[in-house]
C-alpha cells in the first residue's frame, strides 16, 4: 500500500535496489553481468519508458513474460541499444506495475510464465529517452509534467541556498523574489522585478519605499 503512494520515479529508485531474482524462464537468457549496477541509467530508463508506453493494466489478460521481453529486446536491437537482461527487465516491470505478479500456467514441463493483469496498449506512443541536456531552451520545449517537476525541484534548491545565505526562511520562490525586490538585492527596474512588484501590489504587500 505504501508503494502505491509513491511516484513513478520513486518506484523506479526503490525497485532498482531489490536483489535480482530470476525464475527458470529468466535464466535461459540471463547473462553473467545481469545485476542492475552493471547497466547504465540510460538503459534502465529506456526500459522503464518502453514499458510505460507499450503496456497497461488489465485484470482480464495475461501476457507471456518471454513474449514481452522479446518485443522489448527487438525494439532495442532496432535502435542499436543494449537491452537489459530478463532479470533486470523484470525489476523494471515490478517498478511500473507493482501489483502485477508473474504466474506459471500449464502443466509442469509445458508451463509458461506470464504477467497476469497487463495487456499491450492499443495505441502505442513511440518511447523516447528523457533529455539529458538541461538548458533554458530545453526547459521551454519540455512537456508540462517534466517542466513542473524540474521547476519545483529547482525552486526548492534555490530557496534552500537563499535561506543559508540570507539566514532567514522563505515559504517559496515567490516569497524569496518579493524579499529580493523589496530589499533592493536585485535590479528593481528590470522586467522581472516589475512583474513581481505588480503581483505584490495586487496582493497589497508592496511597500512605498
Amino acid at each position: 500500500q505504501d508503494v502505491n503512494q509513491l511516484s513513478d520515479v520513486e518506484k523506479l529508485l526503490l525497485y532498482l535496489k531489490l536483489p535480482t531474482g530470476a525464475t527458470n524462464d529468466d535464466q535461459l537468457t540471463l547473462s553473467p553481468t545481469s545485476s542492475l549496477h552493471t547497466t547504465s541509467r540510460v538503459e534502465q530508463t529506456q526500459a522503464f519508458t518502453w514499458i510505460k508506453s507499450h503496456l497497461e493494466e488489465n485484470c482480464d489478460i495475461c501476457l507471456p513474460k518471454k513474449e514481452v521481453y522479446e518485443e522489448y529486446r527487438n525494439y532495442c536491437e532496432s535502435l542499436s541499444l543494449r537491452p537489459l537482461s530478463t532479470a533486470d527487465f523484470g525489476k523494471i516491470m515490478k517498478c511500473v506495475f507493482p501489483n502485477i505478479k508473474p504466474r506459471r500456467l500449464g502443466q509442469r514441463g509445458q508451463s509458461k510464465y506470464v504477467y497476469s493483469g497487463i495487456r499491450k496498449k492499443l495505441e502505442v506512443q513511440p518511447p523516447v529517452l528523457p533529455e539529458l541536456e538541461i538548458s533554458p531552451r530545453k526547459l521551454r520545449d519540455d512537456d508540462s509534467y517534466g517542466r513542473d517537476e524540474l521547476f519545483n525541484a529547482s525552486c526548492q534548491l534555490v530557496c534552500e541556498w537563499a535561506e543559508k545565505l540570507l539566514e532567514r526562511g522563505f515559504t517559496g520562490l515567490r516569497d524569496l523574489s518579493e524579499f529580493l525586490v523589496s530589499n533592493s538585492y536585485v535590479n528593481s527596474k528590470s522586467m522581472a522585478a516589475f512583474t513581481v512588484s505588480a503581483a505584490m501590489q495586487e496582493a497589497g504587500t508592496l511597500s512605498s519605499n
